[in-house]
């Protein structure tokens, strides 16, 4: 236990909680060594919370209030939405707690994890002040280094428009905070193969990394691990993840008689799975499947065509450079 570093994940999220956060709970409990910090104005009486998750209440009008005594000028934004410019500055909420932890980050709702400790380890931790690059999951450095960053940015781009601007920018990710920490060669390390991030312009569930999608595959959490799970021939093979990011989707997750351990995370919802049992090829394919009128084919074959376009200029530049 010597060479864990104490970790605080943040959530700020106005609004209905999504119908997924049971499992996202659920998935939670089984990281006992993170913290969950939960900032929202929704009602949580009746979810049954792990120790590691603490629910507190806020209302966007004190969010905006505290982010404003950060910064040093006054911050209004009525579209919850656009909090996710200030992911960057969510330390601000740790308060007298911040001492606590030796990183902070914030991450989502719309995901269920794995282990994150085997895949965010003390010499990883030790040797980067920024680990990934995602606004779904990032950690900083608790520090002063890092948590001031974000006002480094390079001339061509003013964060004080971006966050006093009520339009969201994306500043937690490329266009944003990625951009100045490239910029002032920060140490940073980002690993997107980790993630089983969803596309969500797709119906069903298909890697934005397309070159890991297999013909029958599906997703499942087991015991606190984030697997996908499909056939090689007629083997059963699982690959772990870090976790599952599904985004822009609403997952129901329905009331169990009994504690959950396991359950399949669909395009139809969750659904509980036997643990140590290898599904059949016709379930993968009945579990894979999403209902006929929730695909707009037409849309789903235009959007293919664009992103191989895209990826085969990205191949032919690649190559130009190498070849210069």
């Amino acid at each position: 236990m010597s060479d864990m570093r104490n970790i605080a994940l943040i959530v700020v999220y106005f609004g209905n909680l999504p119908s997924s956060f049971p499992a996202w709970l659920i998935s939670c409990s089984y990281n006992q060594q993170i913290d969950w910090l939960v900032f929202t104005d929704s009602k949580i009486d009746q979810f049954e919370l792990p120790p590691n998750v603490v629910v507190r209440h806020i209302t966007l009008q004190r969010f905006c209030e505290a982010v404003s005594e950060e910064l040093g000028f006054t911050v209004r934004f009525r579209q919850a939405y656009k909090t996710i410019d200030f992911k960057p500055l969510y330390w601000i909420l740790l308060k007298g707690e911040r001492k606590r932890y030796d990183f902070w980050g914030y991450c989502d709702l719309d995901m269920i994890f794995g282990d994150l400790r085997a895949h965010v380890s003390a010499p990883l931790l030790d040797s980067y002040d920024k680990i990934f690059s995602c606004g779904h999951l990032t950690l900083y450095r608790n520090c002063e280094h890092a948590n001031q960053m974000y006002r480094n940015a390079p001339p061509s781009l003013n964060w004080r428009n971006i966050l006093s601007s009520e339009k969201a920018f994306g500043f937690d990710e490329h266009c944003g905070v990625n951009a100045i920490w490239q910029f002032n060669n920060g140490r940073v390390f980002q690993d997107e193969s980790m993630i089983a991030d969803i596309d969500p312009h797709l119906a069903g569930f298909e890697l934005q990394q397309w070159k890991l999608n297999k013909k029958r595959q599906v997703f499942f959490f087991d015991s606190g691990k984030l697997l996908q799970g499909f056939f090689a021939g007629n083997e059963w093979v699982t690959r772990e993840y870090m976790y599952i990011h599904f985004q822009k989707r609403s997952l129901p997750f329905p009331c169990f008689a009994h504690p959950v351990k396991s359950f399949y995370i669909t395009p139809r919802g969750f659904i509980q799975r036997e643990p140590g049992i290898v599904p059949s090829m016709q379930s993968v394919q009945t579990l894979s499947s999403v209902p006929e009128n929730a695909t707009n084919k037409f849309a789903e074959f235009n959007y293919r065509i664009r992103k191989l376009v895209r990826s085969a200029k990205r191949h032919v530049t690649s190559t130009s450079a190498k070849n210069k």
